[in-house]
């Protein structure tokens, strides 16, 4: 049996008030096995965020979001993602308005 994993992709940027909304990819799970989801915000649970999808408003502050998931496929592992940072970034090409 493989060793399941799991990556996050969105958009790295956290505009003031924005929603932010990361996906959860997983792969070499256990079939038939539904798979839990455990997102975390700074190393604390997210309790209300338990699918492939993260969706929620963060608010701008001056250092960024560690975002990570932990996901169980249902085998005898359980595995965490990597962390990603998001962060309020301004630059040419992504503007952010309110």
């Amino acid at each position: 049996m493989k060793t399941p994993s799991v990556v996050i992709s969105g958009d790295p940027i956290v505009c003031q008030d924005s929603t932010v909304i990361l996906y959860a990819t997983v792969r070499d799970t256990v079939p038939g096995v539904n798979v839990k989801y455990l997102w975390r915000v700074d190393g604390v649970d997210s309790v209300h965020q338990n699918t492939s999808v993260f969706n929620a408003q963060l608010p701008q502050r001056d250092y960024p979001y560690e975002i990570s998931v932990v996901v169980d496929g249902g085998g005898a592992c359980v595995v965490e993602s990597n962390v990603i940072s998001r962060s309020e970034e301004r630059r040419v090409g992504k503007e952010c308005r309110s």
